[in-house]
Order: structure tokens, then C-alpha cells, then sequence
């Protein structure tokens, strides 16, 4: 009886260290138990050696232990290698991302933007406890990417007198900064937090004016028709968004990046469209959206401005019999595919869609150079309806002598030639209704517009910052399974193992 009483003590003290080195690998945080455990897992040892010191000087002396010291050697040694391997791997690590979706890696545009990053940075993740395992695999890949980034983790319950000088009360928030200033980041993706670190790697602000007095979309409005969701994610872009009334002023402000024109559908008087022509005229940036009127074009001298720019917008409805494999109008083109190689549209991914489009004729000009972003699909699935008549009724037959076949231009991009500095740019989309607040789910659409904006605004590093979309589901497991895999895996197969050993030592001795 009190053999097996020896043996069960002994392996006691084996399973505590097994315990103790997996609640230091799973649980780093929670010292009190770690060095609890240890203490007593040690204190353990030290008894046991006492009440079996005889048995065990008897066995460090025998031949067997002879043997065990010059294979125990080689495998300290084996281990030190294995350890200074794994040491270089550290310093020089390199991730593959084997994900279908590359979920596991951060986008091009990301790394460049991580790489303005010229000084130490720190990157605190607020949050409770139990959340952060949500936001800081992400924020690792960051710090994977970027050396000069040091990651801390506050668990806001514990540390109330951190979270006060936030000065917000909206969790998890990440707050980045260095020695200049501090970004604090509120929305958990990867979009928000590249964004954070644009605004800290560059001083320079957007400035975006948008005209209104003329049917535009409404930036405050937060129904379906309304630009609010829009204009958060240009604020949250590093984008100064504010409203300007072209009647009321003579000439478009000097601080103005960009002036952005959302679906006007009623007329511009012509000092405000000399006051749009005068400001493109110096180099001025302009992002427009245009629909298609039904009842009367009141467009028209707005559309001749345009032409002087290479780009004509006709008063029609673009019509694609394709949308219909998507359960959705022909009114709504669907588009996939991007042949585009501008830099608004290269590398983009996603579907987008453009509800009630124009279409657009790009003309020869000597000074500027007009790029088709987005078009239809070929005819004779699409084409460009002339006839609001038939559109209206649901009973539209393509006509020779005024209809236009597809494919249809739905976004062209203008550029003026031969300037650097001072260089008119203008992005027109034939559709309106693609980046109102009902249409906030369909995600492209809104990337596609925030890219044009980039581009036009002179800031390209979050052009096509977008994720694919997930076509797996994710593997969802409760905490009584995780801990069942914890414990088989690191508590109870190592020491099954280990008995064994003991097994196969103790009959070699019979032998």
C-alpha cells in the first residue's frame, strides 16, 4: 500500500506542473492562481524530495541514471538549439495566410500606411476582459507588420481611472499615439483602424464642401434617402465634410480639397455654374453623382458645362436584362467585373449596383484625359433606354434610332494633362442612389464612392481598403468544448503520456 501510495504522490506532483505551465500559457493575466500554483506545486517538490530522499539518491546513483544524465544532456542541448531557432524565427517571422478570404492578413493599403509609421507608437486596446480576444488579434497583425508599434491591453472595469481621461464611454475603443498626438478609434475593423493611423501619420485634412439648394441628397437626413451613413464614413476617413451654398456666395472657398455634388434635380443658375467652371478651371476637384429625370431635365446648362470637360451625362436610364439572375429590376445594373487599370478601381473587389443610371459619352479633349471606372454589361442584355415612356410602363424594347447599346459607361474619372500641381480632377457617377442610407448594407457601393474621393482629394492610401466577403461560416464553439480541448490537449494526453514512459522505464528495470 505504500508503493502505490509513493507512486500516486509522485505523479501528483507531475500533474501540478503540467497544471502550472498550461495556467501560465492560458491564463498569463490571472498572477494571484499562476504564482499560487507554483508556490505550492514547488513546496510540493521539496516535501516529496524530504520523504523520499533515500529512494532518490539511490536512483541518481545507479547506472540507470548514468545513462538518463547523458541523454537528458543531448536533449538540453537539442533543446537549445531548438530554442535559438525559434529565437531567430521571432526576430525574422513571416505570416502566411492560408484562408480562403485571407481573413488572417491586412490589405495592401494597409502595410503602406503602417509603413509612414516613423516612431515609436503605442496602441492601447480599452475594453472589458472577456472582449478582448475580439480586438487584439487584429491589432497584432498590425504590430507583426509594424515594429515601431507597442500593443497594451486595460480592462476598463479595473482600471476606471485610465478609462476617465478618454473622455468617452462607448467600449472597446483603441487609442493610438506618439509623441506628436493621440487618435482615439471607436469602430473595430480594419477600415477604422487604418484610419487612426492615417490621421496620425498625416497632418493634412480634407476638406470637402457639399452643395445644396438643389434637390441634393441631405447629409443630416438619416432615412432611406438620406447621405448621413455616407458622410460619417468620409468624417471617419480623415475628411472634413461641410455644407456651401453656391447661390449665396460668388466663388467657391480657396481651403476647399473638393467639392462634392449629390443628385441635384433642379436647375443651377449661371453664376453658379460659372462659380463650378472658374474653380475646375484652377485646378479644382470635384466628386458628382446624377440621376436621371423623368418629368423634365432642368440639367442642361450644368450638363454643357461638363461637356468642356470631356464627359457628357445623358437625360436616359440605363437598362440591364442581367440583373434579373439576381432576383433584381433591370433598372439596377449589376455590376462584377472591374477591366479598369485606374488606380479608383484597381484591385477592387465586391459587387456593386447602380439604381436609376444615366448613361455617359466621353468625348475628345485636348487637356484632359476621361476613364471609364464602371459600365454595364454587353448589349443586347443592357442598353441605354431613351424612352421614359416605355421605362415608366415596364415595357421597354430596345429602339435602333435613339437607344444606345451597352456596355454603358456608369462612372468615368476626368484627369487634366501635363500638371502636377493645381490639376483638375473630377469622378462622376451616373447614379445617386447608390450611396444613400438605404442601400448602407451593400458595402462596394460605398467603397467604390470613398476610393473616388481619395483619389480626387489627392489622398490614394485607403483606396480599395475593402475585405472580401466570407463565403464560409465560421466555426463556432461553446466554452465547455474549449475546455475540453484545453484540457485533453495540454493537462491529460501529456501526462497519459508521460505514465506510459514510466510504464516502459520501470519494465526495463525488471528485466
Amino acid at each position: 500500500m505504500q508503493k502505490w501510495l509513493k507512486i500516486i504522490l509522485i505523479f501528483l506532483n507531475i500533474a501540478l506542473y503540467f497544471t502550472t505551465v498550461a495556467l501560465w500559457i492560458a491564463a498569463p493575466d490571472n498572477l494571484v492562481l499562476n504564482l499560487s500554483t507554483s508556490v505550492f506545486t514547488l513546496v510540493y517538490s521539496v516535501l516529496l524530495f524530504f520523504y523520499q530522499r533515500k529512494r532518490i539518491q539511490a536512483v541518481l546513483t545507479s547506472r540507470y541514471s548514468t545513462r538518463f544524465y547523458t541523454e537528458i544532456t543531448g536533449v538540453f542541448l537539442l533543446a537549445c538549439i531548438l530554442a535559438l531557432v525559434n529565437y531567430l524565427g521571432f526576430k525574422n517571422y513571416k505570416l502566411w495566410d492560408v484562408s480562403a478570404d485571407e481573413l488572417n492578413s491586412l490589405s495592401e493599403q494597409t502595410k503602406l500606411i503602417l509603413k509612414e509609421v516613423k516612431e515609436p507608437t503605442k496602441v492601447t486596446l480599452f475594453a472589458k476582459r472577456e472582449n478582448w480576444d475580439q480586438v487584439l488579434p487584429i491589432l497584432k497583425l498590425y504590430s507583426f507588420e509594424q515594429r515601431r508599434l507597442n500593443l497594451d491591453a486595460v480592462d476598463v472595469e479595473e482600471s476606471p481611472q485610465k478609462v476617465k481621461s478618454l473622455g468617452t464611454s462607448t467600449f472597446p475603443a483603441i487609442l493610438i499615439e506618439n509623441s506628436k498626438q493621440k487618435v482615439l478609434v471607436q469602430v473595430m475593423d480594419e477600415l477604422s483602424i487604418t484610419n487612426g493611423f492615417l490621421k496620425l501619420t498625416q497632418n493634412k485634412i480634407s476638406k470637402i464642401y457639399y452643395t445644396y439648394g438643389h434637390g441634393e441628397l441631405d447629409p443630416d437626413d438619416t432615412g432611406n434617402e438620406g447621405a448621413s451613413i455616407l458622410v460619417t464614413m468620409m468624417k471617419n476617413s480623415n475628411m472634413q465634410v461641410e455644407p456651401y451654398s453656391l447661390l449665396k456666395n460668388e466663388k467657391i472657398p480657396e481651403d476647399a480639397t473638393a467639392l462634392m455634388i449629390l443628385g441635384p434635380q433642379d436647375g443651377f443658375l449661371d453664376n453658379e455654374i460659372k462659380s463650378i467652371k472658374d474653380f475646375l478651371g484652377q485646378g479644382g476637384r470635384m466628386i458628382l453623382t446624377i440621376n436621371p429625370n423623368f418629368k423634365r431635365d432642368s440639367l442642361q446648362s450644368f450638363r454643357a458645362m461638363l461637356m468642356s470637360f470631356g464627359v457628357k451625362i445623358n437625360n436616359d436610364i440605363v437598362l440591364d436584362r442581367l440583373s434579373s439572375v439576381h432576383n433584381v429590376d433591370a433598372s439596377i445594373p449589376i455590376v462584377e467585373k472591374y477591366e479598369s487599370d485606374h488606380p479608383i478601381i484597381k484591385n477592387f473587389k465586391g459587387t456593386t449596383i447602380f439604381p436609376l443610371s444615366s448613361s455617359i459619352d466621353l468625348l475628345p479633349t485636348e487637356d484632359f484625359v476621361t476613364s471609364i471606372l464602371v459600365q454595364s454589361s454587353a448589349f443586347p442584355a443592357s442598353w441605354a433606354e431613351k424612352n421614359f415612356l416605355q421605362a415608366e410602363s415596364g415595357k421597354v424594347v430596345f429602339d435602333e434610332k435613339i437607344d444606345t447599346k451597352g456596355p454603358i459607361p456608369l462612372a468615368v474619372a476626368v484627369e487634366e494633362k501635363g500638371k502636377n500641381d493645381l490639376q483638375t480632377k473630377m469622378v462622376i457617377f451616373s447614379s445617386t442612389s447608390l450611396v444613400v442610407n438605404g442601400y448602407a448594407t451593400q458595402g462596394p457601393n460605398f467603397n467604390l464612392f470613398l476610393n473616388a474621393v481619395s483619389w480626387v482629394t489627392g489622398n490614394e492610401g485607403l483606396i480599395s481598403l475593402n475585405r472580401p466577403v466570407l463565403n464560409h461560416e465560421r466555426v463556432m464553439m461553446s466554452s465547455p468544448q474549449l475546455g475540453i480541448i484545453f484540457y485533453f490537449s495540454v493537462v491529460f494526453l501529456p501526462l497519459a503520456l508521460f505514465a506510459f514512459s514510466f510504464y516502459l522505464y520501470r519494465r526495463r528495470l525488471k528485466l
